[in-house]
């Protein structure tokens, strides 16, 4: 669910259903997405989400949720989160220390009451953009064909991508280039043998892709100088 925008589940779960895997959904991005009439982290086996502080719903520290309606993976979970333990003392396996704390837990359930008021500002901040950058040559991102897309980012593409963002930078607007490079190329995967120009696409949109400034405080008038910027540039 990448920048927010929901997989198509269905699919990928048809693909799983053929090849006897399990669908495992990396939600980090997109707490408050939905594919179809679901939200995202409730259709595959498991679903797990960050609340690190930039994401839609973020703690003041480092934070996650792992989401599952499968009762013996629910307890499984429960004992890798506390270094492998059944009872005090008494450990199985090997472990996490990822138990979190009560401090950001409070913090979440304070912003979970207003989620949904300011999920629908950040809705409003993308349909300005998408306004703005209409006849420009950015290529704003799609929409889901039923869902809702969390905008965790506006991640545009530009055949320029490194002068926007140097002319973005220039006029103290902080943008982001998530992924500089695939997957494939780096160095934990290179064993697989993967090189520069094996997968195009991946290459392509790793210099194309630019996320601009999106938060529920953004005003209009603030999104009209972002725009205003890209089309100049």
């Amino acid at each position: 669910h990448i920048f927010g925008h929901p997989a198509d589940m269905e699919a990928l779960q048809q693909l799983a259903d053929q090849h006897d895997l399990v669908v495992i959904e990396d939600a980090a991005q997109a707490f408050g997405a939905r594919s179809g009439d679901d939200v995202v982290g409730s259709l595959g086996a498991t679903g797990c989400f960050s609340f690190y502080p930039a994401k839609t719903l973020g703690c003041y520290g480092d934070g996650g949720l792992v989401s599952t309606s499968d009762e013996s993976l629910l307890e499984h979970l429960k004992q890798l989160r506390n270094h492998g333990a059944v009872a005090p003392f008494t450990h199985i396996e090997i472990g996490y220390n990822s138990r979190l704390d009560a401090i950001q837990a409070s913090l979440l359930s304070i912003k979970l009451k207003k989620f949904e008021a300011d999920m629908a500002l950040r809705q409003q901040v993308a349909k300005w953009y998408d306004g703005c950058l209409s006849d420009s040559d950015a290529i704003t991102p799609g929409r889901p064909k039923a869902g809702r897309h969390a905008f965790n980012l506006y991640t545009i593409r530009h055949a320029r991508r490194d002068a926007l963002r140097e002319a973005l930078t220039t006029a103290n607007i902080g943008t982001n280039q998530c992924y500089p490079a695939g997957l494939h190329l780096q160095q934990v995967y290179r064993y697989l043998g993967y090189q520069q120009g094996d997968l195009p696409v991946v290459d392509q949109l790793c210099t194309e892709t630019l996320s601009l400034p999106i938060f529920p405080g953004l005003t209009e008038e603030q999104v009209e100088r972002v725009c205003r910027i890209v089309i100049e540039a």
